[in-house]
């Protein structure tokens, strides 16, 4: 049912058909010099950004909703505290997570500058941007809470320890220290920053899943109401059932925009077209490293259209 909605809505629906507009404008083009998947990389990851951000948001606007169909459904009173109950999520949660995605994106601009041959010192603020940020990040994340969905020390943990890895890397390209060096520090410390990839893909995976299963409890709702109301005599209240017709079709409307609205897979694929780089980074830019780069990146590209869509339809539903 369409109740509570939130402003970021209608912020995030551009970013994400820009962003899907200028992956598919790429997707045409033969030149597969460097510049071009280091470019779908970065295009890609707006769109990751933005779905992740509206997946976590999303969670508690399906979980209000459906507390809210409840009510509305069974003749109760409206009970705003009922309805905040029921969020799963805190927007400091939604904020780090979102912007530890958006500074490993930045993150991997860097390195691909670096392996564009420009000389550390070109890209020292770059790097000196992505480690300040992270340590904003690592103190944020510390400050979290408990939550009802997420593992949060976890999750700090591993902030923490992407945010060390990244220092160091940030150092090396400070100290001017020579570029084997650097790129030596970048391919020691990429577990970490790897890690909290792969983590942030498993807890958008669980909000996922969990958005679905509030979908799917408000669908046999909204079902077993309107079944409930025509069994009554004369078929129950017309306007009722009207009522239930009208929110039972635009539940059933957004089930195929749901089903490919996981966003693990893309950020498996972002996962991927990083690592490719710093391969690449320290492979003498290889012929056969640079093809790998571009296969990622090329993949990442590919699989996040299909999010972005089914984001961009979730949000109009």
């Amino acid at each position: 049912m369409k109740g509570h909605s939130s402003p970021t809505r209608a912020r995030t629906l551009p970013v994400l058909l820009a962003a899907l507009l200028l992956l598919q404008l790429q997707a045409g083009c033969g030149n597969e010099d460097y510049q071009k998947p280091i470019k779908q990389f970065q295009d890609a990851s707006a769109v990751v950004i933005a779905s992740a951000r509206q997946t976590l948001l999303q969670m508690n606007d399906v979980e209000e909703n459906a507390e809210l169909s409840r009510q509305v459904f069974q003749g109760e009173a409206f009970d705003e505290k009922k309805i905040k109950v029921r969020d799963l999520i805190t927007q400091e949660e939604i904020a780090v997570r979102t912007g530890a995605l958006d500074q490993l994106a930045r993150y991997t601009s860097a390195l691909a500058d670096l392996a564009a041959l420009k000389s550390p010192a070109d890209v020292t603020k770059q790097f000196q941007d992505v480690g300040s940020a992270f340590a904003t990040l690592a103190q944020d994340a510390g400050k979290l809470g408990g939550s009802r969905l997420f593992d949060n020390p976890k999750f700090s943990g591993a902030v923490q320890a992407a945010t060390t890895g990244i220092g160091i890397v940030v150092r090396a390209i400070e100290e001017h220290r020579a570029r084997r060096e650097i790129e030596k520090q970048i391919r020691e410390q990429d577990a970490a920053v790897s890690s909290l990839i792969a983590l942030i893909g498993d807890e958008l995976q669980a909000a996922y899943q969990r958005r679905r299963q509030a979908d799917s409890e408000e669908g046999v709702f909204l079902t077993a109401a309107l079944k409930l109301e025509l069994e009554k005599p004369g078929h129950g209240d017309p306007a009722l059932r009207l009522l239930l017709g009208d929110h039972l079709r635009d539940w059933r409307s957004h089930q195929a925009a749901l089903a490919t609205a996981n966003p693990k897979p893309s950020v498996e694929a972002m996962q991927k077209a990083h690592q490719a780089l710093v391969a690449y980074v320290n492979s003498d830019k290889s012929p056969k490293n640079l093809s790998e780069l571009i296969a990622a990146a090329q993949d990442f590209a590919s699989r996040v259209q299909p999010l972005g869509q089914a984001l961009a339809a979730l949000l109009k539903a």
